[in-house]
This record gives structure tokens, sequence and C-alpha cells, in this order.
């Protein structure tokens, strides 16, 4: 059961406490109105109802307290102060008046009278129910206190076990030089006061930056598992088994997010005379199709009982149905306990099988004697023998079972066990990954030097950039971004916008906070030390910026945004109905034209190509050269550009079968139109290309394809262009020395500076 909180905010509001200390932009009351309106946020963002607070204004003009009467008209030490709230849950309107508070003008007040009346309401609402009890006081110690009664306020705060935090404004533990006598007497009694060790002084500064800081929410320890930890069988060998209880507790936990809840945005409705709120109600409603059709062609639909429907689960493209008391049948009864299948060696499981959350097993703190000794010497035989215990565990009866490991856990004074599930075989996914130190070639040929294959040079600069970008250590010596440092920037936005739309609706949502924008970048000493470990891999790797293509407008006009003013309706309806009719008259003249003569035929798209694509390179030379005009000479040239792109792109031998039969389609159609000084010098390239004369060439099956199938160079006796002799001929395939020819510089251009170049699209459709 959670701990319930009662916690006083005693906030001196004199004068005095308008004075801004040295270095704030804010005085010393607006200081303490924040804190406490944050920490009263920070509750109702937890909203646990076991947690209230109380707020005490002392050195108010007014008197509304529990130990004045109304009306009375007779001095009393607790004028000037004001409860604004007695013991109670916190809400919203309470921040929002808390804020509006302002400090006095002239009226001074006894803080001491504040502290035994914020004792004496805690003593009266709590009464001997066990609270955690918490006084909290802001003051600047200038006002004027009656000291007389400090023996008794400590003997009630420690008769009641009260804590007392005293934040003081201006407060130095070592010079009081600067204090006036008022304070600097004050400051001495509560020193005197603090000599117990339920009461605390911190300097306002301190507190300040102390509730600035980012806060884990506390979470109460409540037990997820109550059981037996089972060791064999204890039904079949009571002598020979071992049963344990323990309780099991959440040790780690992923933070959620707040949860929304529906809002209805009709605020203030009425129908008739009921108003209705934001409040909404779901009402879920099944229907079923039925097959009778109507008259106006719509089905009919039949309202269903949701206790009417059963389970259909997908067999193939038809449904099974499985009813609720199949389901039933096939459950599997269990018992709830943790049950140790057995022991294996920590080594034995991988790292990645670890899942979820992690849990600790401590002993039933009932049977603590006994159940902690074995405990304790279960977790020191699995660390001594490096191993795990396999267990069988169901929180509940009937539940579903998991499996799970038993790690041990040490702290001083404390051996405990770590619970950690662990997956099921059907639950285990294996990839596999081709390896990272060969590429497999389509052909099954296994090669290991490679341009995608990193060399030695590259391997030792991505050690040394990775050794470099080893985390340094705090000034304080702990580890940097260590993960209780690390907070969740997602949590901490949404938790500030619920905080401040709560008290303005039209607040902005607020900016991510300094301290998360520095956690999410890497350190300016860690970036320095590895500058120059970045610059040599870049260097080496060969990384170079490639800038972004611009995409291809969509079809039907999707993503083209028009800049030009949209017209007038009636000019688009004219405009539309001009057209119908000159579609009309279109529509009669393509019926008087030929197959081949009509918009959109496949006879009329391949007389319109003017390009050599890499979808079907073949098809597209081939219309090329047959439509009228002078196109061969640019059909070959592009022909050529698009053999010699493949060849060069191509990843291991991908396109080496389709570049070799465009340069047989080139080679027969350069010998019949006697372009073969074009075609010559293509295969010059080409050889330079795939460097026969280096066995590691990486394109040396492509040239060994043109051996195979002898598509050598077009001698002076196949076109009257050349003067290739067939001796020259034969030998160009057999010669394995390159001869580079003028154009044997394109082949080193980059392929990105090309007009004509391979895109994704094309790319797509030649794999498919």
């Amino acid at each position: 059961m959670a701990h319930k909180v009662a916690t006083t905010y005693i906030i001196d509001v004199s004068p005095s406490m308008e004075v801004k200390q040295e270095g704030v932009d804010i005085t010393c009351f607006q200081q303490s109105i924040n804190a406490v309106a944050g920490l009263i946020q920070d509750k109702l963002l937890v909203g646990r109802k076991t947690d209230m607070i109380s707020i005490i204004l002392a050195g108010t003009e007014g008197t509304d307290n529990s130990l004045v009467p109304k009306n009375s008209e007779e001095p009393s030490a607790y004028e000037h102060i004001t409860t604004i709230q007695r013991i109670d849950v916190p809400d919203n309107e309470l921040v929002r008046k808390l804020l509006n508070t302002t400090a006095s003008k002239h009226s001074l007040t006894d803080v001491l009278s504040a502290l035994i009346l914020a004792e004496n309401d805690m003593d009266n609402h709590c009464g001997k129910l066990k609270y955690v009890k918490k006084i909290i006081l802001f003051t600047d110690a200038e006002s004027e206190t009656d000291w007389s009664d400090i023996g008794h306020i400590q003997e009630r705060l420690a008769a009641h076990k009260t804590e007392l935090i005293v934040i003081i404004a201006g407060y130095t533990e070592s010079d009081t030089s600067n204090f006036s006598e008022t304070k600097a007497d004050n400051i001495k009694h509560f020193r005197t006061l603090a000599e117990a060790d339920y009461v605390d002084i911190i300097p306002m500064k301190d507190a300040v930056d102390m509730l600035s800081t980012f806060k884990v929410k506390t979470v109460n320890p409540t037990p997820v598992f109550r059981g037996e930890l089972l060791l064999g069988d204890a039904a079949a060998h009571p002598l020979e088994s071992l049963s344990v209880p323990v309780f099991m507790y959440a040790r780690t936990y992923e933070a959620k997010l707040p949860t929304a809840k529906k809002w209805s945005a009709l605020s203030d409705t009425h129908a008739g005379e009921q108003a209705l709120t934001h409040d909404v109600g779901k009402e879920v409603s099944y229907k079923i199709k039925g097959s009778n059709k109507q008259a106006n062609g719509a089905t009919e639909q039949g309202n269903i009982n949701s206790y009417d429907l059963e389970h259909a689960y997908p067999f193939g493209k038809s449904l099974v149905v499985i009813t609720a008391e199949d389901e039933k049948f096939m459950k599997i009864e269990t018992k709830a306990g943790m049950f140790i299948l057995g022991f294996l060696s920590a080594s034995s499981i991988p790292r990645d099988y670890l899942m979820s959350n992690v849990y600790v097993i401590l002993p039933r703190p009932a049977d603590n004697m006994v159940a902690s000794a074995t405990i304790s010497s279960l977790a020191r035989a699995l660390y001594e023998q490096n191993a795990y215990a396999l267990v069988r565990y169901v929180a509940k009866e009937n539940q579903q079972p998991k499996l799970g490991v038993l790690v041990p856990y040490f702290e001083p004074n404390i051996d405990a066990l770590h619970f950690i599930r662990v997956p099921f075989a059907e639950d285990i996914r294996q990839f596999p990954f081709a390896p990272l130190d060969v590429v497999t070639l389509p052909n099954g040929k296994e090669v290991t030097d490679h341009k995608l294959l990193p060399s030695k040079e590259l391997e030792d600069a991505m050690d040394a950039f990775v050794a470099s970008m080893e985390l340094p250590k705090e000034p304080d010596g702990s580890a940097s971004f260590s993960p209780e440092k690390i907070f969740n920037p997602a949590v901490w936005r949404l938790n500030e916008a619920i905080k401040q739309r709560s008290l303005n609706k039209a607040a902005p949502i607020p900016e991510l906070h300094s301290a998360l924008k520095m956690q999410m970048e890497p350190l300016p000493i860690m970036m320095d030390v590895a500058r120059d470990k970045i610059t040599k891999l870049t260097e080496t790797a060969g990384v170079k910026k490639v800038n972004a293509k611009e995409g291809k407008k969509r079809r039907y006009g999707k993503g083209v945004q028009s800049e030009e003013p949209i017209a007038p309706i009636q000019d688009i309806v004219r405009n539309e109905e001009e057209s119908l009719k000159k579609y009309k008259v279109k529509q009669v003249e393509d019926a008087d034209m030929e197959l081949d003569e009509r918009p959109g035929s496949i006879m009329n798209n391949l007389s319109n190509v003017r390009e050599v694509g890499a979808i079907d390179p073949i098809k597209d030379f081939r219309a090329m050269i047959d439509k009228e005009g002078d196109f061969i000479e640019e059909a070959v040239q592009q022909m050529s550009d698009r053999i010699e792109q493949l060849v060069k792109e191509s990843f291991a031998d991908q396109y080496f079968e389709k570049a070799k039969e465009c340069l047989q389609e080139l080679r027969e159609q350069c010998k019949k139109f006697e372009e073969g000084v074009q075609y010559n010098d293509l295969c010059r390239r080409l050889k330079v290309l795939c460097d026969p004369s280096n066995p590691q060439s990486q394109r040396l099956d492509f040239w060994k394809l043109m051996i195979k199938d002898n598509i050598t160079l077009l001698s002076k006796d196949e076109s009257a262009d050349v003067d290739v002799s067939q001796e020259e001929q034969a030998q160009f395939l057999t010669d394995i020395r390159t001869q580079p020819t003028q154009k044997t510089e394109e082949a080193d251009v980059p392929m990105e500076e090309k007009e004509d170049e391979l895109s994704a699209d094309n790319l797509l459709d030649m794999l498919e």
C-alpha cells in the first residue's frame, strides 16, 4: 500500500521578500511562489490521491487560519497568517490562486507562529494515522521572531516525526557579516533548531537550483508477483525439494507518455435544459451486412449483440470459427509460481535473448530469516559457478507461462536475484546475413578483393575513428552520458506543455530545455579529438557529397503546384465546354486514321523514340535507326554510351549479359550502315575498362564474354570506313595489352556527369 504524504508549504510574504538577490532577475517572494507552484504541478502530473498538501502565507494583510476564530477582536500571536488550503489533494485552481498571490505592503509576522500553526494543523489531520509528514518554510529571516517556544517546537516535531526544511534567501554557512542584526539572530536560532536530524537549512539559491533540475518519478515499490520459488517437485518429493516465499518488484521500467482522454470540443453546449460536459462516452454497435438487396441497390444491415460474436481465424482465404468454449478447452491450465527448470552457463545466453524489463526477487518480509538465507545461498552459488537458473514463471493461476533466467545481484548487505525474460524457441528469429569480408558473385564465385570490401588502410582509419569516440570522464570522475543522467525529452516536453496549457489555453509549445539539447549532441571535447580521424576516414573511404536529384513529376499532375492565379469559375466552365467540343471533333478525325497514325498507338510511340533507354536499349536503338531522318550516328553514339555505362555500373556481372547483347546488336548495325569507326572506338574503350592484363580486374568477366562470342573489331572488309586488317582484328581479343585511343578518356568520366544516366526507376525495372 502506498504511503500517505502530508506536506505543508509556509511562504513568508513580508515586504522584505520583495528584494532581489544578486544575480537573480526576480524577487525572493517570486522565487518562493514559483518553486511551490512547480512542486504542486509535479504532484498534479503524478496524480496520487494519497499525496496531500497545505499552503500557509505568513505576513498577509488579513488573518484566516484555524487558531484564530473568525470575527474575533482579541489580539493573537497568529494574526496576519492566512491558510490558502488546509491539508487536502491539490488541484489546478490552487496553482492559479497561488500564482495570483502578492506580497504584503506593510504587515510583518512571526514565522515561528506560522510554523506552530502548520504543525498543529498537520497533527489534527493526520492523528495517529501513518503519514510521511513534512513542513517546508520559505523566508528571508528578516522579520522579528519570538524564539521563546523553540524548545516546545523541537519536542512536537520529534514526537510527531515531522521533517522540517527551512529555505532562507541570502543564507550562507560561513560569511554572516552582511546580515542585519535581526537576520543574524534568526539564523542563529534556526541553526539551533537544525541540530536535530529531522531539520535542515538550505540556501534559497541552492533550493531553486535543485528544484529546476530534472527529477525521476518516484515509484512506490509494489510487488508484481507474490508466490513461491520452487526447486524440485514439492508434492512428490517434499524432502528433496525447495520452496522459498518471495516477492518480485520491477527494477527497470519504460517511462510512458501521459495518457490522453477523449475530450469534446463542444463545451457549454445546451441540449434543452441540460448542459453537456466535455466528457465523451463510447458506444459500440455491431452490424452485419445482409445479402438481400433493396430497391435502391443497398444491402440490408442488422444489429447484433456482442455476445453473439465468435472468433474466426484466417486459414488461407477462408475463416475458421473457434467458439469461446473451444478456446476455453484449448487454454492451458497453469499454476502460479516460479519453477526452476535447471541451471545453465551464463555464456550460453546471448545478450540479445534478454527481453523486456528487469525484476528483482527478494524474500517475503514475513519470512525474512529463512527465506533471506536461501536466496543469498542461491545467488552466491550462481555467482561462483558463473551460471543462471532457467525458470518457468506464471504470475497468476491459468495465465500464459513465461520463460526467464535468474541472475545473481549484490549490493552492500543485500543478496538478491534478478529475473529477466528470455524467448521460447518460436520467438527467436534467425536472419542470415552476407559475410562482410567476402563478396559472392551471382555465379557463386567468392571475391575478397572488391570495391565494396574495405582495404587495410580503411579498416585502420575506422578503428582510429571509433577509438577517438571514447566518452571522456566528467570533472568529478563519473562517466559521461550515464543512463542515470539521460532524460527523455518527449516526456519532459509533454509534461511542460500540460503545465503551461493548464494555466493558459493559448500558451505555445515550450522549447526544448538546453540540458536536453546538450545530451542529444556530441561533446565538444570529443569532437575536437575525433576531427582529424574523421577527415582521414573521409579521405580514405572517398566519401563525396551526392547532390540530390530532382524527383520526377508525378503523373496526373500530382505534386505539381501551379504558380498561376486561379481563374474565375465562369472561365473554367467555358473552357471545359470548348474542350468537350474539340474532343468530339477529334474523335471523328481519329476514326478515319490508320492504326499506326492514331495518337498513343504502338507504331506512333516507337517513331517518337529519341534516346536509348536502360530498360530495353536494343528496342530503342532499332526504333531510332528505323525512323525518318538521319539519326543513325546519334543512335550509335547513345548505344555506345549505354553499353559502356552498363559495364561500368554493373554490380559484379549483373548487367554483363545485357551489355554483350547490346554490343552484338551495335556491331551488326554499324557493319550495315558503315559506322565502324565509332564501334571500334567503343571496343577499345571497353578493353581499357576491362583491363584484361590485370587478373584482379572487376570487369574481367565481361572481357571473357567478348572472347567467348568472338565480339571483336570491325575490319576494313566488313566496314569501308575503317582501316583495321584481319590480323589486327584477330589479335584484338588475344592481345591483353591495352592501347587507349583519344576517346578512351571518356571511360574515366564519372557517370553522374553524363547527360543520360541510369535512373532509379530504370534500374528497378531492369532488376524485374
